[in-house]
């Protein structure tokens, strides 16, 4: 039985969200590039989100009582929410991410403020492209370097 929950983060967790966001193999993707970043850089972007001022939702993902990733919600207009998610390279190809992915939107869906979840994902990123097309995730559009996918909540709900 796979033991993967997801809590929301607490300042307890800021020493390992800075840990995995420097992690490059966490990030081989991402949307924004940015080399390590230093923990007073880290901790000014994380302040706001913890205290829920900043329009995002951050969870941490365990393993067991072992924290392994992190799926964050950024909330924009029309009630849509671009969704990302990193898993420490050690605890990946063991279902986590598809497990922690579906308690996150269960939780987003139930808050009822959004209705639409937006994945961006690399083209090359095989592995979350099959990840989101297994929880219903539609492809919708792309760019040069990216796939653009979507959930609709209010017609789709996990159970």
């Amino acid at each position: 039985m796979n033991d993967t929950t997801i809590t929301p983060a607490t300042f307890s967790d800021i020493e390992f969200l800075w840990y995995i966001r420097n992690q490059r193999d966490a990030y081989e993707f991402p949307k924004h590039p940015n080399p390590a970043v230093k923990l007073e850089e880290h901790i000014d972007w994380i302040i706001p989100v913890l205290l829920h001022i900043a329009g995002k939702d951050l969870f941490v993902v365990r393993y067991g009582d072992v924290p392994v990733g992190q799926v964050r919600f950024d909330y924009e207009e029309d009630r849509k929410a671009l969704i990302s998610i990193a898993i420490v390279k050690e605890f990946r190809g063991k279902g986590i991410a598809s497990i922690a992915l579906e308690q996150a939107i269960q939780y987003i869906a139930k808050k009822g403020l959004v209705a639409i979840l937006v994945a961006e994902i690399h083209k090359e990123n095989a592995a979350s492209i099959r990840l989101f097309e297994k929880l219903h995730f539609v492809y919708t559009s792309e760019d040069q370097t990216y796939f653009r996918y979507e959930l609709a909540l209010e017609n789709n709900m996990m159970s």
